[in-house]
């Protein structure tokens, strides 16, 4: 329902043992000057948008639009950015060797990484726009009934980084952790079988995420010259592209999977009191 599509003091004797090794620091820095480079603050700002949203529609839909200022400020605080981005770059230093973040380092903090990442984030605000993700997805319709080259390397990008089972998987996991919520927020177990109910819909969840794919990287990556694009699949090719492509998916499922069942175990609770 909410998935798409990217550490406490302790005693003195603790604190030492705690510390982290060199190894660890430095995978750490490398992380964060990453996450930098790809303004993940502002990525997470949009996708707070977009949460906010789904919680818009989950009051119209389930609470009858009685959730009101109550249910919003519950959506907007398990999808605060602040609470998301420190974990989010401690998931993307676990899955990352030192060499592969300065690789991918170097190649998103060049200037040509750069216009990558704004035309990302340009698109993925434009996509907040009503019409935006529709019209996108008629210029692919255009694009392929005329053979564009541009529509290949589209095809081959979405390829290379997983783009459409590394999504499906994540909204199955986040759906069924929504309705894990649900029932455990009703006071219940819920009815039926969950997980037979969430991959019943794969075929339905894998012909959206297909659509919303590509309307994004074709929105996106139009601005691209050529060689531009192909440089962009080249790095994901690459070892350190595929490194760091499986650590930014396992992080953003990891978020997805506990923002959505927060979320479905809130509204549980709202529709128990309700009913009450």
């Amino acid at each position: 329902m909410f998935g798409r599509i990217l550490p406490a003091a302790f005693a003195t004797a603790l604190a030492v043992a705690a510390l982290p090794s060199a190894a660890g620091a430095q995978s750490a820095l490398g992380a964060e000057r990453i996450l930098d480079a790809l303004r993940l603050d502002e990525l997470l700002g949009i996708m707070a948008e977009e949460s906010r949203r789904h919680g818009a529609d989950l009051d119209e839909t389930m609470l009858d639009g009685q959730g009101g200022a109550g249910w919003a400020r519950i959506v907007e605080a398990i999808n605060d950015p602040g609470n998301w981005e420190p974990k989010l770059r401690d998931a993307v230093a676990e899955g990352l060797e030192p060499g592969e973040s300065q690789a991918v380092l170097d190649f998103f903090s060049s200037p040509q990484g750069g216009r990558i990442v704004e035309l990302e984030l340009s698109a993925r605000r434009a996509m907040l726009e009503d019409g935006v993700e529709e019209a996108s997805l008629a210029r692919v319709g255009e694009l392929e009934a005329e053979g564009a080259p541009f529509l290949g390397q589209v095809d081959r990008f979405v390829e290379v980084n997983g783009l459409i089972d590394s999504n499906v998987a994540g909204a199955l996991n986040a759906n069924i952790a929504f309705l894990d919520g649900l029932a455990e927020g009703a006071g219940g177990e819920g009815q039926g079988d969950p997980l037979a109910d969430i991959l019943s819909q794969e075929p339905e969840i894998r012909d959206s995420t297909t659509d919303w794919v590509y309307s994004f990287t074709t929105l996106a990556y139009a601005p691209l010259a050529p060689e531009e694009l192909d440089a962009y699949i080249a790095f994901s090719e690459s070892g350190a592209g595929q490194a760091f492509n499986a650590a930014l998916f396992a992080a953003f499922d990891r978020m997805f999977v506990e923002t959505s069942f927060a979320t479905g175990k809130a509204l549980g609770r709202m529709m128990l009191s309700e009913d009450l």
